[in-house]
């Protein structure tokens, strides 16, 4: 039948490709540190309530190697690529890390999706996208080409971020952070701040509080882009502030 016939092709063209799904697993420190590298590919990282380190990887063919190595309270798992030659193939990840570990990331041309890993992390990404989540500890992210979103929990962690070329989205982060975009808008939603420093070149900034404290400190300087506050306090007032100049409170 016709249909048999496409179907016995396209599994002939994924064996010839060298087309390949592999599993591997390790144990785990509930607190340790987890490291990924892949060039090419998208990256899903999920904390769980196991001391487990755990990776499905979709390597594009047989030239393609993961390197998946624990020891001493530190994972690693990087995608090896050919040498010698340019190379287009891509390989996807879903990565399980006990859910406080502290995650390093390094990607190009990689999505990053993180959800549910509640210590430290480290993520830098070249053309593409970051989404992750801070509890209470400390995040900082690094995007080129890429947009960042970070969605919080109402904590107490600490957010360092950097965008060229991209967005940043923020929402329900703790109240302590560092931004700095250039050629990209900034947009910050937050129950609290206390210490805020963000710079914007070529971008706009538009940052919403529910309340400030007592010994709040913020630092916002924009470049050829507009810095927007709205504070509310427990009267229920708002703050408007439109700046295209350093505004520090």
């Amino acid at each position: 039948m016709r249909v048999a016939g496409v179907v016995a092709a396209t599994l002939l063209l994924a064996q010839a490709a060298g087309a390949e799904e592999i599993e591997k697993r390790a144990q785990a420190d509930p607190r340790g540190e987890v490291v990924i590298v892949n060039v090419a590919g998208d990256v899903q990282v999920t904390g769980w309530d196991r001391n487990e380190v755990q990776v499905l990887a979709d390597l594009a063919d047989e030239r393609q190697r993961l390197d998946f190595k624990s020891s001493g309270g530190r994972t690693t798992i990087e995608v090896v690529l050919p040498r010698g030659r340019s190379y287009h193939g891509s390989t996807d990840l879903v990565v399980r890390v006990p859910r406080h570990s502290s995650l390093e990331t390094n990607t190009t041309s990689a999505d990053q999706t993180i959800k549910d890993v509640r210590g430290m992390q480290r993520l830098v990404s070249v053309s593409g996208m970051i989404q992750t989540e801070l509890y209470n500890d400390e995040v900082e992210v690094k995007n080129v080409s890429g947009e960042i979103t970070v969605r919080g929990h109402n904590g107490k962690g600490t957010l360092r971020a950097r965008t060229v070329s991209g967005d940043l989205r923020l929402h329900d982060i703790g109240p302590e952070m560092e931004l700095n975009t250039v050629t990209g808008d900034m947009n910050v939603r937050v129950a609290e701040v206390s210490r805020a420093r963000i710079k914007t070149t070529n971008g706009d900034l538009e940052l919403r509080a529910a309340s400030l404290t007592r010994d709040v400190r913020i630092e916002a300087e924009g470049v050829n882009g507009d810095l927007r506050f709205r504070f509310r306090g427990a009267d229920r007032k708002s703050t408007r502030l439109n700046s295209s100049h350093p505004y520090r409170s």
